[in-house]
C-alpha cells in the first residue's frame, strides 16, 4: 500500500514518506481493521514502517517477517475480528523477495502458515488469508498438492497486477485476485447463519441473473406497455428465447433464495462514478499544498494517493 517499489531514489524518499503517512491518515478515516505488510513496505526502512504502525488505528500483521538479528516476528501474525456471533481469523503472509531487506528476514511462507493456521483454527469460525505473494507462491502454496495442512476459507491476493471478477474455488478455499494497481476494490460480503455449513459462492449466479434480467429488459423496452408474449406473438424464435430467459431467471432466483451461508464477491472500479469523500479530498489537497511549500512536489511525477473512500 505504501510504496510501489522495494527501493526508493534518495531524491524522492521524503515525499514518498510524507505520502505514506497521509495514507495512514486516510485509512484511519476509512476504518481499516488490519493491514498485511509486504516486502515493498520496507522501502524507507524498518524504523519508518514501525512509525507508520504506531500512527495507524489498526493492526499491522505478518506471519513470516522477522527481525534480522533475532527469531522474533516484527508484527503480530494474525488478528481475530468478531462480527456478530462469528470470529474471523485474519492472517498475513508475503513472499520472500529477490533482494534481502535491511533489518528483517522473510521466512518460508509455507512453514509460517502451517504454524499459525494450527494456532488459530480452534479459536475462529472462519480464516481469511491476506497474501502478498508472487505468482509462483500462489501456485505452489495454494494448489491442489500444496504444503498447507489447513486451508483458509478465503484467500485474497493483492501483490500482482492480476485481478478476478469472480471467486475461484480450489482446494477448499475461495480465492480472490484483487490486483495491486489501486484501480479496483475487491468486495467480499457474506450472510453467515449456520457455522456447521460451508460457504457457498453466489457471485457467478448473481452475474448470470443480472445478465438474464438485462436481456429481458431489452425486450421489454421494445415492447413498451405490451405484454412480451403479445408483442412478439408472430416471432416464435424470440418467444422461445424469452421463455428460456424467464425460466433461467426463476432458476437463479430460487438458487439464491435457498442457499445457506451465501458468499458474494464483486470487483468495484474506482472511477469517476464513485464520488470523492470530502474529508479525504481535503486531506489530499492539504498534503499536496504541503509538498509544494516544502519543495518536495517536484519529486512526484504521478498522483500517488487515491481520494476515493474505499469502504
Amino acid at each position: 500500500m505504501f510504496f510501489k517499489r522495494a527501493e526508493i531514489h534518495q531524491s524522492q524518499i521524503e515525499a514518498q514518506k510524507a505520502t505514506a503517512e497521509l495514507q495512514i491518515e486516510i485509512s484511519n478515516k476509512v476504518g481499516y481493521q488490519v493491514y498485511n505488510v509486504g516486502d515493498k513496505d520496507f522501502a524507507a526502512g524498518i524504523d519508518f514502517v514501525k512509525k507508520l504502525e504506531d500512527q495507524a488505528d489498526y493492526d499491522f500483521i505478518s506471519a513470516n517477517i522477522k527481525y534480522q538479528d533475532k527469531d522474533e516476528l516484527v508484527f503480530k501474525p494474525y488478528k481475530i475480528i468478531k462480527s456478530g456471533s462469528n470470529k474471523f481469523g485474519v492472517v498475513g503472509i508475503t513472499s520472500i523477495p529477490k533482494k534481502p531487506i535491511p533489518g528483517v528476514k522473510i521466512t518460508d511462507p509455507a512453514e509460517a502458515l502451517n504454524s499459525v493456521l494450527k494456532m488459530i483454527e480452534p479459536k475462529t469460525d472462519y480464516i481469511l488469508l491476506l497474501a502478498a505473494t508472487n505468482t509462483t507462491d500462489e501456485n505452489n502454496l495454494f494448489g491442489i498438492e500444496g504444503p498447507l495442512e489447513i486451508q483458509p476459507d478465503i484467500i485474497c491476493f493483492g501483490r500482482t497486477y492480476r485481478f478476478s471478477r469472480s471467486l475461484n474455488y480450489t482446494n477448499n478455499s475461495y480465492k480472490a485476485l484483487c490486483g495491486n494497481g489501486g484501480k479496483y476494490l475487491g468486495l467480499i460480503t457474506a450472510e453467515l447463519t449456520d457455522k456447521s455449513m460451508p460457504l457457498r459462492d453466489i457471485s457467478k449466479t448473481k452475474y448470470n441473473l443480472n445478465f438474464v434480467e438485462k436481456r429481458l429488459a431489452a425486450y421489454r423496452k421494445n415492447a413498451g406497455d405490451q405484454v412480451l408474449e403479445e408483442y412478439y406473438s408472430e416471432k416464435k424464435n424470440i418467444l422461445n428465447v424469452i421463455k428460456s430467459l424467464k425460466n433461467q431467471k426463476v432458476k437463479y432466483e430460487s438458487e439464491l433464495e435457498k442457499l445457506i451461508n451465501p458468499l458474494d464477491y464483486s470487483l468495484v472500479e474506482l472511477d469517476k462514478e464513485i464520488p470523492d469523500d470530502k474529508e479525504v479530498l481535503k486531506a489530499v489537497n492539504e498534503h499536496k499544498a504541503y509538498l509544494k511549500e516544502s519543495g518536495l512536489i517536484k519529486t512526484i511525477t504521478k498522483k500517488s494517493v487515491r481520494t476515493k473512500k474505499n469502504n
